[in-house]
């Protein structure tokens, strides 16, 4: 026997947010204040993943993205600075044992040079990846849509918050954004277990290709000028 209804309850109804139309993620709500948004999305994308992708909706990309440079940043810094102590010790260590000077500011140039440019390494991380993203759900036979992929990839970098951990912080930070993507593709494509897992290798080797080719490439051009110079 079906329970009636009442008038309160389709009052309630007619107001809550459909499924998947990602109007109840609170950073995404323009009448919350923003500290608070930022909060909650983070505490309900790392407690509850499934329920969170399940509400992400497809339409979108700014907010996303302005949330995955906030936690991206964040999480960059913190692997430069607990790097940076590590790096310190070690370069110590190397200085008594073998006399080399001159490590510790070498390592401490390229980390300022890094915290300068972290929203610019993260900016890129964010479109690369989800590019990256986007072919591989496309390969796999997933779905075709950008706009899901882009929305996926960043959220996930709530997981970035993780890098605050010393030491140990980056790698659990990456193992746990590669479990957010995973969860991300399978609840907003409704892809299989395997399926998914395909979808995530293939991430991973795109991006291990395309950056070898990037580095590759500036090492030839690097190469080059260097000879010109030679020359000149």
């Amino acid at each position: 026997m079906e329970l009636q209804e009442g008038p309160g309850a389709a009052a309630a109804a007619s107001v809550a947010p459909e499924p998947g139309s990602g109007k109840h993620i609170p950073w995404e709500d323009p009448e919350l204040p923003r500290l608070p948004a930022f909060y909650r999305t983070l505490r309900e994308l790392l407690a509850r993943p499934r329920a969170f992708f399940r509400s992400l909706g497809r339409d979108g990309w700014a907010e996303a993205l302005a949330f995955a440079l906030i936690t991206g940043t964040v999480g960059l810094l913190a692997c430069l600075f607990w790097g940076t102590l590590l790096y310190a010790a070690a370069s110590r260590a190397l200085a008594e044992a073998w006399g080399i000077p001159h490590v510790y500011t070498v390592g401490t140039g390229l980390t300022i040079f890094l915290i300068v440019l972290s929203p610019v390494v993260v900016l890129f991380n964010q479109g690369f990846g989800a590019l990256c993203l986007w072919a591989a759900v496309a390969l796999a036979g997933a779905g075709r849509g950008l706009n899901p992929a882009w929305r996926i990839y960043n959220y996930a970098q709530g997981a970035m918050v993780a890098a605050l951990i010393p030491f140990l912080g980056a790698p659990l930070a990456g193992l746990w954004v590669l479990l957010l993507i995973y969860l991300g593709v399978q609840t907003v494509f409704q892809t299989s277990g395997w399926r998914t897992l395909g979808v995530l290798v293939l991430f991973l080797l795109l991006q291990t290709f395309f950056l070898l080719l990037l580095l590759g490439t500036l090492l030839a051009l690097l190469t080059f000028l260097g000879f010109l110079l030679f020359l000149g």
